[in-house]
């Protein structure tokens, strides 16, 4: 196993594990290779223990060739670019499998409701619980169907629990610096950088 096991001072800070994954999720954003959406997911436990980071990137082992790079830079990211990217709750669960954690009974924590893919991976990983920071808009025009399953019916029938959780922003302020240099050490740590 290779978790990242958070010190007691930044434990101490918080009053619930969806607040250390959801801040971690946001700081995950950062790594997206998507220019149009960053998306971030984090697997942790109820003692505040990361297992599993994620965003929407490219395959961790592909490097980006200069094509894809200046792609991204004139931002015309379309469908047609857009299946090379994986999604952040597939790679969070990817990183933590690469890392031997065990996710049974864990806390999936999206800065976006998960797609019905990315759910369908997230019931079949064994974890427990979705802690979503967004609020699924069951009316949109692409994802709402889908969103609405996820939430309304998928998470239900799995015995997974579906929370909406926003972390207060005087928690976030101050968990963010100590835990964003945790996690940039051990993401990339993790994939060998």
């Amino acid at each position: 196993m290779n978790i990242l096991e958070l010190p007691i001072s930044l434990r101490s800070k918080v009053s619930t594990p969806y607040d250390i994954g959801l801040v971690s999720a946001e700081i995950m954003q950062r790594y997206s290779h998507d220019p149009k959406k960053q998306t971030g997911a984090a697997i942790v436990d109820n003692s505040y223990n990361i297992y599993g980071l994620g965003s929407n990137t490219y395959p961790y082992k592909k490097e980006l060739t200069e094509a894809d790079k200046e792609l991204l830079k004139s931002n015309g990211f379309d469908n047609e670019h857009r299946f090379r990217l994986e999604h952040a709750e597939r790679n969070a669960i990817f990183f933590a499998m690469r890392n031997q954690n065990p996710l049974f009974n864990t806390i999936m924590t999206v800065s976006y409701t998960p797609c019905v893919d990315c759910a369908n991976s997230i019931v079949n990983s064994g974890i427990g619980c979705v802690a979503d920071a967004s609020t699924p808009d069951f009316t949109h025009h692409r994802w709402g169907a889908g969103w609405q399953y996820v939430v309304e019916d998928l998470f239900k029938r799995a015995g997974i629990k579906y929370v909406n959780h926003q972390v207060d922003p005087k928690v976030k302020d101050k968990i963010m610096f100590q835990l964003e240099n945790l996690i940039d050490k051990y993401y990339m740590q993790s994939l060998g950088r």
